[in-house]
């Protein structure tokens, strides 16, 4: 994908290498992190047999999954040619299929999968029930969906609309607890990233980062303003600020970790185990 340098067009290539559509991401550590535990988790929990992988990317997910001895065969289907023919590409196995799909109706029979895994996904859809009925509909009697989406506390101030404009939608906990109990027979949450203690520093703090990044960062006057201003700070701060330590390893591998559940806190991104 070429850069024109407009910033829609840098926020949607953003929009691309965080859902893992473009390989650029993989040199993301963080978002690397995320996404590769996100998958780990899933490992842990799925069904033998089938599963199919919602907005796949540029596959690299599913090629783990499709590594792990319980996995009969695996789909990862995706909206982006482009990421589909990156993972064509990449991986190739007689448990791996990559297919085009447009996620309004699932090509596949009812009952064809033992899990169905779905990663951010939910909060790009336009109509959320109908979306997880289609994933329901795919799933076998026994089956699985593991599914997961950002916390609206932390992502956009309790505002009506995100500040990510590819987000029709998002969520509290409990209004993404009710939304899947709807479609659902049983639901385990779990938390993606770091739980944090719902203080007024922490949402002043996250918020922020979601807002300067979508309407700072990328936008046509502000943003070379702002590049400016960091270039100033370090040109201030000097070479120490250079040379300090990268981020610890370890530290980096427990904030994109996906863990159980911590009552009377909040993660950042919301992770379901839901059974049909």
């Amino acid at each position: 994908m070429t850069q024109t340098g407009g910033p829609s067009d840098i926020v949607q290539r953003h929009a691309e290498i965080e859902s893992g559509r473009l390989p650029e991401m993989l040199g993301v550590s963080i978002v690397e992190r995320i996404h590769i535990e996100r998958y780990r988790f899933a490992a842990t929990v799925l069904r033998d047999g089938a599963v199919l992988d919602i907005a796949s990317g540029i596959g690299y997910g599913t090629n783990m999954l499709s590594q792990e001895a319980r996995v009969a065969h695996i789909t990862g289907v995706d909206v982006s040619p482009e990421a589909i023919a990156k993972a064509k590409g990449s991986y190739s196995s007689a448990k791996l299929t990559f297919q085009l799909v447009d996620g309004k109706r699932l090509p596949f029979d009812d009952g064809s999968f033992d899990t169905v895994v779905s990663f951010e996904t939910v909060e790009h859809t336009a109509d959320r029930p109908a979306f997880l009925s289609e994933l329901r509909r795919v799933l076998r009697d026994d089956g699985k969906l593991i599914i997961s989406t950002p916390n609206k506390r932390y992502h956009s101030f309790g505002k009506p609309n995100p500040w990510n404009p590819f987000h029709t939608v998002e969520y509290y906990p409990e209004e993404f607890l009710a939304l899947l109990k709807g479609t659902f027979r049983s639901v385990e949450f779990w938390g993606g990233q770091e739980f944090l203690d719902n203080n007024m520093k922490d949402l002043l703090r996250y918020n922020w980062t979601e807002f300067r990044y979508y309407n700072f960062d990328h936008h046509p006057v502000l943003a070379p303003l702002a590049q400016h201003l960091k270039q100033w700070k370090r040109a201030v701060a000097g070479p120490s600020r250079s040379s300090q330590a990268p981020p610890d390893p370890a530290s980096v591998y427990r904030r994109a970790a996906v863990v159980p559940w911590v009552e009377g806190r909040e993660p950042f991104t919301m992770v379901a185990v839901c059974a049909k």
